[in-house]
C-alpha cells in the first residue's frame, strides 16, 4: 500500500517513495487540511493541491498543468487519513494510507471509479484486509452518490464537505440500507 506523510510543522509532503517535497501552503478548511506544493521536476504537472478529509476517507486532488487541460478536473484518492493535529503535544501530521480505489471527476459531466482491479488484487494477496477493502468501497460509493446528487459537480460536493455538512459513509449508509435480517 502507498503511504504518505504530510508534516504540517515542517511544511513537507513525503511522497510514497519517501521523497520530501516542500509545501507552499497548508491550512485548515473546515474539517479538511488543505495543502499545495509545486511539482518543479515533473514534465506535465506544475502544481498539486489537495484537501484531506479524514472522516470521509477522501483526499481530493487537483493537478495543474501548463500543457492544456488534464484528462479530468478532480482526482480523489480513497484513503485512511490519520490527523495527529488533535494531539497538541506531538507533531502535527497527516498519515495517508492509499486504499487503491480512486475516483476521477470531469466537472459537471461524469465520474469514473478507477483501480478496483488493484483493490481486488491487494485483497487476494493479503495486502489489504477485507475490512479495509469494504471501508474503501463504502467511501467510494458514498462519493459517487453525492456526485450524482450534485450533477457531477465535485466543486459542490467539496463545498459541502468543507462546510462540514457531510457525514462519513458508514453512518449514512447504515440508515439507508433496508433491514435484511431474516432474509
Amino acid at each position: 500500500m502507498k503511504r504518505e506523510t504530510v508534516d504540517l510543522d515542517r511544511m513537507v509532503h513525503i511522497d510514497p517513495e519517501g521523497n520530501p517535497r516542500q509545501l507552499s501552503l497548508t491550512e485548515r478548511r473546515g474539517p479538511a487540511t488543505y495543502i499545495e506544493r509545486p511539482f518543479p521536476d515533473h514534465p506535465v504537472v506544475r502544481r498539486f493541491k489537495a484537501w484531506h478529509f479524514p472522516a470521509l476517507g477522501w483526499r481530493v486532488c487537483v493537478y495543474e498543468s501548463d500543457d492544456g487541460p488534464w484528462p479530468w478536473d478532480w482526482y480523489i484518492d480513497i484513503a485512511r487519513i490519520t490527523d495527529t493535529s488533535a494531539d497538541r503535544r506531538g507533531p502535527r501530521r497527516l498519515e495517508v494510507l492509499d486504499l487503491f480505489a480512486d475516483v476521477v471527476v470531469r466537472e459537471g459531466l461524469n465520474y469514473e471509479v478507477l483501480d478496483l482491479e488493484e483493490l481486488a488484487e491487494a485483497l487476494r494477496g493479503g495486502e489489504i484486509s477485507p475490512g479495509d477493502a469494504a471501508w474503501a468501497l463504502e467511501r467510494a460509493q458514498h462519493l459517487c452518490r453525492l456526485l450524482a446528487e450534485e450533477g457531477f459537480s465535485m466543486r459542490a460536493v467539496l463545498d459541502r464537505a468543507v462546510r462540514g455538512e457531510l457525514e462519513p459513509a458508514g453512518e449514512v449508509d447504515a440508515r439507508e440500507r433496508p433491514n435484511r435480517v431474516g432474509r
